[in-house]
Order: structure tokens, then sequence, then C-alpha cells
């Protein structure tokens, strides 16, 4: 199994026990450490399953001050797509694995649809975030925009009004200083 699946799939796995403890923080943590893994293999396992986790984070988040109606049956559902996700990786199966990310994808917006005070989509919300942190791992806007099926715009407007690209000459220059050493130059 190739490094980007295995590591996938043991993010997931942490994942369905994070979710069984609703443990909302660790499934955001998750979900950056996947980010990582997108950013160098742009694949589409550690992208969906990043975005989803952070989807989940978010409604395990939601749920914890709010309550949300029919709590446990979402809960189950998701539990079970993500078991289907990892099943989807050990076998290789892109077309199942997508299948499996749908369903994950249809129960968070019913619950965005049932909890309908909540300011715009979780969903949507979630791909600009991770969007947004794919740019800022170095890859260009219009692959991310057409990686998580966004527009440009959207991404740009959420980047602009965020410090999360801009760096400080302080950390350019730490930077500069690690890439002389590793290359053994003064």
């Amino acid at each position: 199994m190739e490094k980007n699946l295995k590591d996938t799939k043991e993010v997931i796995e942490k994942s369905i026990k994070a979710l069984n403890k609703e443990d909302s923080s660790l499934l955001r943590d998750l979900s950056n450490q996947t980010i990582h893994n997108s950013s160098i293999y742009q694949d589409r396992y550690s992208l969906l399953t990043a975005y989803i986790i952070y989807s989940i984070s978010k409604i395990v988040q939601y749920q914890k001050e709010t309550q949300i109606d029919n709590w446990k049956k979402f809960k189950q559902d998701i539990l079970n797509a993500l078991a289907g996700l990892n099943k989807s990786i050990d076998n290789i199966n892109q077309e199942f694995f997508s299948k499996k990310s749908k369903e994950i994808i249809k129960i968070i917006d019913s619950i965005d649809k049932i909890q309908s005070t909540r300011k715009g989509s979780v969903l949507e919300a979630s791909k600009i975030k991770k969007g947004a942190m794919l740019a800022k791992h170095g890859i260009s806007l219009g692959r991310i925009s057409s990686l998580l099926e966004i527009s440009e715009w959207d991404l740009m407007q959420y980047i602009g009004h965020t410090n999360l690209i801009d760096t400080s000459d302080k950390n350019l220059l730490v930077r500069l200083k690690n890439t002389r050493e590793l290359f053994n130059l003064k």
C-alpha cells in the first residue's frame, strides 16, 4: 500500500475513535495532519479525508454547543461510512471511496439543513478552510479549486481576510537559515 493511502487509513481509524469520544479538537488535528499529505501527493483520498474529517469536527463541536436532534443516528451513520472509507482504501477502490465520501457529505449536509441557525454550510466552509491550508503549503489556487471543486474567487476572498499565508521576515530568515544548513551553504 502506498504511503499516502496508509497515512489516510491511519487518520480515518483515529477519526473513528475520536468521533466515538466526540473529541472535536482531535478530529480537527487529524484533518490538519492529512492536509500535509494532500499538499505532497495532491491525491483525492487524502484531500477528501481532510475535508470530511474537518467537517465532522465542526459538526461535533456544534453538537456539544446545541444538541443536534437525532445525533446518535447521525453519529452512527457517519461511523459506518468512515468504516466503509477504510475498507475502500484496503481494496484500493476509488469508486467505493467516492461513494462513501458522498454518503458522509450527504449526512453532514442533512445535519446542516436541520440546524438552520448556523451561518452557511459547514461543508462549504470546510472546503474553503482546507483549501487555504493547502495554499499555505504552496499549492496553486487553480489546482486547489479544481481538487476541491470550489471557486478561486471564494478561496482568494477567504485568504485575503486572513493572515494565513503572510509570513514575517523573521520566519523567512529562519527558513533561509535552515535551507542553507540543509545544503551546507554559508
